[in-house]
């Protein structure tokens, strides 16, 4: 096959007679962006521009294909930017056409190895995009009409993700960091620990204004813990985890009845709090980190102003599913 920018089309018949449609695609070749079908009435939406309606598997494929490749198709091996697209099953295959290895569309994505239709990832990722209503995974069972081990997997492949995604987008510049708990009841006595709590770390860039620019937030590890109170070990470990290495620690608030107003990131605490709660009904804390991580990595997006369903489902679409 020739190495062209224009397209052309081939067709052999393999051995059981059905026909491969083959088609180059050139270095600009642009991919239409379309969109999602309108979420049942019950859920409140981040609204979608109409051009970004995904409402059937090709407008989906179109869309996955520019988020994952936005420059046109690179080359996984060799970073060849010229394929033949091989299209034989549900989805199709590029075939490089240096290299001549063969790449899926949804290959080092979230989607990799699923049957689910990608309306219904789609679907899922719109639903999980939202800053003011989350998802759980029963609820998404009764919206896209699949079990609940499917809901639950596709879930927790965009959440983790996600995680993925903050966790490698660490703190810059000044950064305040203060403690906080989750899991304390609302009435229980002060300046005691809840027995069902858990410690964390809250770290939050600042912005020109001085106000949360991006936020991170840790789970403490109980082995930087004693009686309830903070090791200095843990803000080690978290500025080696959670910040840049040129980073600056401009106030640190621990172990101390700091009032809430002194701690500038309390109001997203509280936020995540009542998110876990009215989504999730509380989280265990196995499982915690993970959520933390899927919040701030919603809350960082709109701190920065980014369309939230398009970055959330870039990152989907570059990374690889795990469990």
């Amino acid at each position: 096959m020739p190495d062209v920018a224009s397209p052309i089309s081939l067709t052999r018949l393999p051995d059981d007679s059905a026909p491969i449609s083959i088609t180059c695609l050139p270095d600009d070749s642009s991919i239409p962006l379309t969109c999602l079908p309108d979420a049942p009435s019950s859920i409140s939406l981040t609204c979608l521009p109409a051009e970004e309606k995904l409402d059937t598997e090709s407008a989906c494929m179109n869309y996955l294909f520019r988020m994952k490749w936005p420059q046109g198709f690179v080359c996984p091996i060799c970073r060849h930017r010229h394929a033949y697209s091989i299209s034989t099953r549900r989805l199709p295959l590029y075939e490089c056409a240096r290299c001549r290895h063969q790449t899926s569309l949804t290959t080092g994505t979230v989607m990799e190895g699923s049957h689910t239709p990608l309306t219904k990832w789609f679907a899922a990722i719109r639903l999980m995009s939202n800053p003011e209503q989350g998802i759980s995974a029963l609820r998404l069972q009764s919206l896209l009409a699949v079990t609940y081990k499917t809901a639950w997997s596709i879930l927790h492949k965009i959440r983790s993700a996600m995680s993925e995604a903050t966790a490698e987008t660490p703190l810059t510049g000044e950064v305040v960091i203060h403690d906080a708990a989750y899991g304390r009841p609302p009435m229980y006595q002060p300046f005691v620990a809840h027995p069902g709590e858990t410690t964390l770390l809250v770290g939050a860039s600042l912005s020109e204004e001085g106000t949360p620019g991006q936020i991170s937030m840790q789970a403490v590890p109980e082995k930087y813990l004693s009686q309830r109170r903070i090791h200095p070990e843990a803000v080690i470990n978290f500025r080696r985890e959670h910040m840049e290495k040129d980073a600056t620690v401009a106030e640190c608030l621990i172990n101390r009845h700091f009032h809430r107003s002194d701690k500038i990131s309390m109001p997203l605490v509280n936020q995540a709090r009542r998110w876990f709660h009215h989504t999730f009904h509380g989280i265990g804390k196995k499982h915690l980190q993970t959520y933390l991580h899927e919040f701030c990595c919603r809350m960082n997006l709109m701190l920065a102003d980014k369309p939230i369903f398009e970055s959330v489902s870039r990152i989907c679409a570059t990374t690889s599913p795990h469990g």
